[in-house]
């Protein structure tokens, strides 16, 4: 093992060739100490998440050592313990109520939609996260009994517990299979060593207010009309009018 990750082949390059190429597209930025530091995330916001954060630096470990140093190629050594409950929402009413749920569990959670994630199949998502199998189970059972005993959620509102990011069993396989070089440890410490991770900003309340105005618009989107429990009833556009194709 080189004393320099640099060199250390990762995917079909080295973790220096992967950075750097990382650097050329723009997905990572140099500092002027020599740091690396990841850019800040445009576009829409989709997620509402507790604070203080998820127990993971996920930015951290899947934007700068997974995408970035690895080339997508190894799960990180720092997610191997990460374990999720997520909760399956099928309408935006349900998004809503496992928001306010999750807002009184005191967990670490996001909530937000996923009808644009490439690698997902859900419409929306509520994850909670957690360090190793058997804190997730113990949750899974306390989440599950709240789940069903509320008024908008209930029974019918699925749940699974997964392991780690969907984007790293898309690369890398099932989770049940991962498997971890004996070099990660040390890798991962001398790469964070070189790296200037910028705290996420705390949401206001006018951030997650925004957020939820772009759920409203998803859900009208894909046709999931419980968006009229956050319009007062009102419409977001007018129904199209149609005419009878056989008038007689």
């Amino acid at each position: 093992m080189s004393d320099d990750p640099m060199s250390t082949p990762m995917g079909n390059a080295t973790i220096g060739e992967n950075l750097l190429a990382a650097e050329a597209s723009g997905r990572l930025v140099r500092r002027p100490d020599g740091l690396w530091q990841l850019p800040p995330l445009t576009g829409a916001r989709v997620w509402v998440r507790s604070a203080p954060p998820p127990v993971h630096d996920c930015p951290t470990l899947m934007r700068y050592l997974f995408l970035a140093a690895y080339g997508s190629s190894a799960v990180p050594w720092g997610c191997r313990e990460c374990f999720k409950v997520k909760i399956l929402p099928r309408t935006l009413r349900h998004l809503m109520a496992a928001h306010q749920l999750a807002q009184s569990s005191g967990l670490g959670f996001k909530c937000g939609t996923e009808i644009d994630v490439t690698c997902s199949d859900s419409r929306y998502g509520a994850y909670f996260y957690f360090r190793g199998l058997a804190d997730a189970r113990a949750a899974y059972k306390i989440l599950r009994t709240a789940i069903d005993a509320h008024p908008k959620l209930g029974p019918d509102v699925n749940m699974v517990i997964k392991r780690g990011c969907t984007d790293y069993e898309m690369a890398c396989g099932p989770s049940d299979q991962w498997t971890f070089r004996e070099d990660l440890p040390h890798l991962e410490a001398t790469l964070l060593a070189r790296f200037h991770a910028v705290p996420r900003p705390a949401e206001s309340g006018m951030d997650q207010a925004m957020t939820k105005m772009g759920w409203i618009h998803t859900a009208y989107r894909i046709g999931d009309e419980t968006y009229l429990d956050f319009t007062g009833g009102r419409r977001l556009y007018p129904a199209t009018v149609t005419y009878d194709p056989d008038p007689s």
